[in-house]
Parts: C-alpha cells; structure tokens; sequence
C-alpha cells in the first residue's frame, strides 16, 4: 500500500511540476488542461470490482473557461473517452462547447457508474468496464483537444516507476 501511495503521490507532483510538450500542442490550449492524478494498478486481479481504483483525473489549470468540447482520453492501445455533453451533462453547452470552469476536474474512471458531478467542481465519466486506461505493466496516456492536438500527457513504466511527462 506504502509503494502505491508513493506513486501515487510521485505521479501527482510530477503532473504538477512537469512542463507540457509544446510540440504537439495547439497552442490555445498550451497549459490550460493537465493530468494531475492517476489510478494505475487496481490492487489485486483486475475484476469490475475494483476498476474504478484506475482512473485519470484531468483538470483545467488555467484562470479561464475552456471548451473541451470532443477532446479525448486516449491510452497507448487507444482505448479513447470524448467528452461530450451526454457524458459531462452538468456543463454549460451548446451545439459548439463543452464549458469547463476554471479549477473544475474531469475524472475518467475504468468500471461502473453513472456520469455525475459527484461535487461542484469534479465531473465523472465511467466507462463501464470498457478496457482498463491504465496497464499494469506501463502506459502513456493522452489528453487530446478537439483538434487531436496533445494538450498533456502522462507515461509510467511497471506499477508507476519512473512516470514521465
């Protein structure tokens, strides 16, 4: 338990301190949405039971409102999540954006569950049991704008050794 909090924590700080690759990025969207937490390694054999513990928790970081309006989700073996407004129904939308506030979260989860906004600033999408986001044995994952321009990313090797922007 002691190894997955530090990774935990390790993943946190890295998200935080980290530069964002700017090559790819649109530059709108440079440094306005980041991964700042993921669930990797549910603990125990991978069931539905316990795929909620896998998750990528996203952010807008910037002062402002960004429309996130079919940006994506994406891990290595392109597993994708879009958000939409079925799936984030409490966001301000129109036929063009998706709003998210400034300092709101958007939490993808691997199991099951109905997207909610749990509180007043954290939106959840489940994907009920479609593929795990994070593998065990290492993964990259990618917040895509609607563009498909990475606006973040997060890589980690085995059990969350050595992540890296």
């Amino acid at each position: 338990m002691l190894k997955f909090l530090a990774c935990v924590i390790a993943l946190v700080t890295l998200a935080f301190l980290s530069p964002m690759s700017s090559a790819t990025a649109d530059p709108s969207n440079a440094g306005k949405v980041k991964i700042t937490v993921m669930g990797i390694n549910a603990r125990g054999t991978d069931t539905l039971a316990n795929r909620n513990a896998e998750y990528v928790w996203v952010r807008n970081v910037s002062p402002a409102t960004v429309n996130v309006k079919g940006w994506k989700v994406v891990d290595a073996a392109g597993n994708t999540t879009t958000f939409t407004e079925d799936n984030l129904p409490n966001l301000n939308a129109t036929a063009t954006t998706l709003d998210l506030p400034a300092g709101d979260s958007v939490i993808v989860y691997s199991g099951q569950g109905v997207d909610t906004t749990p509180d007043n600033n954290v939106h959840a999408i489940y994907r009920n049991g479609n593929h795990y986001l994070n593998n065990t044995s290492g993964e990259t994952v990618r917040v895509l704008d609607a563009d498909g321009s990475t606006v973040d990313k997060l890589a980690y090797d085995a059990y969350g050794i050595n992540p890296t922007p």
